[in-house]
């Protein structure tokens, strides 16, 4: 069952391309296109004016902020601290005075305290 015809059949191209036609098919399909324009949206000029006012009234006030509670944080702490020291000198003398522990110098030694230099200094510490 042969068939000559089929044989011969594959050996041929089918299909042809009319000469030139992909040099043309470039500007064809771009005549038939029409590109789409880009949208343009404007802003309003008070919009952006407004916006500027915002954001510069956003960062002083942000910056008030930040600054008056560094200082008021550094205020604080200094209190604490002076309060801690107040309390353990407080605590310190209260336990000294409560111990009834008399002093075990002599006259003559607390006189010789305080007339040395640092007696003195002692002295002039406690006079301010």
């Amino acid at each position: 069952m042969k068939h000559p015809e089929l044989n011969n059949k594959h050996k041929k191209d089918g299909f042809a391309v009319p000469e030139g036609y992909f040099d043309t098919l470039k500007a064809e399909v771009l005549q038939k296109t029409h590109p789409k324009q880009t949208r343009i949206i404007a802003l309003n000029r008070s919009f952006m004016r407004y916006a500027a006012v915002l954001l510069i009234g956003l960062l002083v006030a942000g910056g008030w902020f930040y600054l008056s509670n560094a200082d008021n944080s550094s205020d604080l702490y200094d209190n604490m601290v002076e309060s801690e020291i107040y309390m353990y000198d407080y605590a310190m003398l209260d336990e000294y005075t409560s111990s009834g522990v008399e002093s075990d110098l002599t006259n003559s030694e607390d006189n010789y305290l305080i007339n040395s230099e640092y007696g003195s200094e002692i002295l002039m510490y406690e006079d301010n």
